[in-house]
């Protein structure tokens, strides 16, 4: 197994859905909650993003070719 075969990884998968869902959950929330408590929507867009970006994450590895 090579470092990039990480992502096909049965754990991999499990987390990836998991952040999915919390990300999806959280916009759900601000879409209906957004303006309630500013504090709060910061929180959850920032939430968000950071799920986003580990979603998008790639090994530098997998870049070069």
């Amino acid at each position: 197994m090579t470092l990039t075969d990480w992502k096909s990884l049965e754990i991999t998968q499990i987390i990836f859905k998991e952040l999915e869902n919390r990300q999806k959950e959280l916009k759900e929330t601000l879409a209906t909650t957004a303006g309630e408590n500013p504090l709060m929507d910061r929180w959850r867009c920032g939430a968000i993003a950071a799920y986003g970006d580990v979603l998008d994450i790639e090994m530098y590895e997998e870049t070069q070719d």
